[in-house]
């Protein structure tokens, strides 16, 4: 056996030759101990046996004792004390046996998630690591470092989009509006400064840290006589917001349609208009995937397959049409994607 003194409170027991070299806690005040090596040539720790009193009687001369020699009889102190030793000692191996194999399942599992980016996964298996755990102040570390890798991936990609959508803004009223001065002679001017003014808005809800405000804030000014967002959107206002979303290269389907629920919304008497509308973005989902269908023909030729390509592709059409209130998905394409994702 291996003699363990506690440098917290001083305890002393004993713990088994195969607990060396492991992390634990005293049994006495749960202070953090360390097993240590057992020395080479050292010889375990002899165990404790009572003897019993002989029940014969004994001559006097046997009964006599040198003097100053003390009994070696047993007293119910000493039974207690060793009992007591004993019970210390079992409840180490005991904590150490339950402490082994229990950790590193969700602990090793976390730091892989961790590795991998995906901070949300590696804090929910540090959360399994329980207090009681040898592992969970590492484990806690861990966790600390997933969260702080997460709020600052979470800081980049918002600055990210911060920044394409006010990079939006600026080409919205540089070639649909301005046009080099002569955007006022377009029929859409005030429709595409309506639909700028709205994005610049909405700049300001979702970015208000942005280093951009101060040019949102002049870019509104500007054209504040121009357009006006206190007023209900018309159907040419509408119908311009709708074409200038959906003639980016992954036009938004979701927000269009959420548009024209605002125009019906406005005005309840131009129920057709609005229908007129949905279909015109429903027509336009269908041309979407009819070109996208041609263009992945190059990735699915025998031979030259490349799965992952058509699989990311058939991903963000899905994704953009099933985020549409109304529009349905083409099947054709949900069948696809199945079996490039299967491939």
């Amino acid at each position: 056996m291996i003699k363990v003194t506690c440098g917290a409170c001083g305890a002393a027991f004993t713990a088994k030759p195969e607990l060396a070299g492991r992390h634990g806690k005293c049994p006495s005040c749960k202070a953090p101990i360390v097993v240590p090596e057992l020395e080479v040539g050292a010889e375990s720790t002899p165990a404790v046996s009572v003897r019993k009193t002989s029940t014969k009687r004994r001559s006097s001369s046997s009964t006599r004792r040198p003097h100053g020699r003390k009994s070696t009889k047993s007293s119910p102190f000493n039974l207690a004390v060793i009992i007591g030793f004993v019970s210390a000692v079992g409840a180490v191996g005991v904590w150490f046996a339950t402490q082994e194999g229990s950790g590193p399942g969700p602990y090793t599992a976390g730091l892989d998630f961790l590795a991998q980016g995906q901070y949300d996964e590696a804090i929910a298996e540090f959360d399994k690591v329980g207090p009681e755990d040898r592992l969970y102040a590492e484990a806690m570390e861990q966790r600390g470092s997933a969260e702080e890798r997460r709020a600052a991936g979470l800081a980049a990609l918002a600055t990210q989009k911060s920044e394409n959508t006010y990079q939006i803004i600026i080409a919205i009223e540089k070639h649909q509006v301005d046009r080099d001065g002569e955007g006022h002679f377009d029929p859409n001017y005030v429709p595409y400064t309506r639909y700028m003014l709205k994005r610049c808005a909405q700049f300001k809800k979702n970015f208000p840290g942005s280093s951009h405000i101060e040019e949102i804030d002049a870019l509104m000014w500007r054209y504040e006589d121009v357009a006006s967002l206190d007023n209900p959107p018309t159907e040419a206002d509408t119908r311009a917001e709708i074409n200038l979303r959906l003639i980016m290269q992954n036009p938004n389907y979701k927000d269009s349609m959420l548009a024209v629920d605002e125009f019906a919304t406005a005005w309840p008497d131009q129920a057709a208009v609005a229908n007129e509308l949905r279909s015109e973005i429903e027509a336009h989902s269908r041309e979407y995937w009819r070109l996208m269908r041609a263009d992945l023909q190059q990735y699915m030729q025998p031979g030259e397959e490349n799965w992952q390509r058509v699989a990311n592709d058939l991903a963000t059409y899905l994704k953009k049409v099933e985020a549409a209130d109304g529009l349905v998905a083409s099947l054709e394409a949900k069948e696809l994607y199945k079996k490039a994702t299967d491939g």
